[in-house]
């Protein structure tokens, strides 16, 4: 079904304002969750790469590959 809807000029121009920010907003929540998606990537790498005491006095390498990935995580998510 189509519609034909009449009105103002201002209108439409307001109309196609809010268009263009329903769009930003999209693409905002999607960055937002594939930022979030990275983060929990990297905090996995992370955890699965290091082993450190509860005082926070020594940090253990587990796995050195897995720690090479965490860092080059890390840096990508820095750019």
């Amino acid at each position: 079904m189509e519609r034909i809807v009449k009105m103002t000029e201002a209108e439409y121009e307001r109309f196609c304002e809010f268009r263009g920010a329903e769009k930003t907003v999209r693409s905002l929540r999607a960055r937002m969750d594939m930022q979030r998606a990275e983060q929990e990537k990297l905090a996995q790498a992370v955890d699965e790469a290091f082993d450190m005491r509860i005082d926070g006095s020594q940090i253990i390498v587990l796995d050195r590959e897995k720690a090479a990935q965490a860092l080059r995580l890390a840096a990508e998510m820095q750019r």
